[in-house]
């Protein structure tokens, strides 16, 4: 059975979820992890750091175990004297990460199929992102704007595991956006 956990979300029927207040744990079993950085909270609750430094270890598990990560994007949240965006800190590498926010783009032109289902609910997109290869890592766009700049795509770290990173859907709410990615998700063989 392929497990799915999302983080950043209450309530779905094929998935269990975790809000970004309550304590992680046991994340690693499951096949497919769904962040929704649009929920992250921007008041810092205690836990929150405790969380990100456990969410930082299971990525890297996931890469290990070639098992894929969906992360909803949203703006950085830079924090005082940190280079990394609090919010993305919880990734392999995440120095290699630039999301650049932008003002509200309307070109999408998607160069993955697979997530066309989804994409087709984003009507405007706030960030373009770009990613520095290094040896053992991969970048592949899923969607680019006008400028052929990606604005959504997929990073491949020892061609094992994937993190892909997506914009947030502005046509339905984020409860039905997650669905999709639910569903895609479960259309993904689990790995053994």
């Amino acid at each position: 059975m392929n497990k799915i956990l999302i983080i950043g979300s209450t309530f779905h029927e094929n998935a269990d979820t975790m809000i970004w207040s309550q304590s992680f744990s046991d994340i690693e079993k499951y096949n497919s992890l769904i962040i929704d950085l649009t929920s992250f909270p921007k008041d810092y609750p205690p836990s929150l750091f405790n969380n990100i430094a456990t969410l930082k270890r299971t990525a890297r598990i996931f890469i290990q175990e070639n098992k894929e990560i969906y992360c909803i994007m949203e703006k950085p949240i830079r924090i005082l004297f940190k280079k990394i965006p609090l919010n993305y800190s919880w990734m392999p590498f995440p120095q290699k990460l630039t999301v650049t926010p932008m003002l509200l783009g309307l070109t999408i032109k998607i160069m993955e199929e697979e997530f066309s289902e989804y994409l087709k609910n984003v009507e405007k997109w706030d960030n373009k992102i770009y990613w520095k290869n290094t040896p053992n890592t991969k970048f592949s766009q899923i969607a680019i704007n006008k400028n052929n700049k990606p604005i959504a795509g997929t990073i491949t770290l020892n061609q094992r595991g994937k993190i892909h990173f997506l914009p947030k859907a502005t046509k339905i709410n984020q409860s039905s956006a997650t669905k999709i990615l639910v569903d895609l998700a479960l259309k993904k063989e689990p790995n053994i």
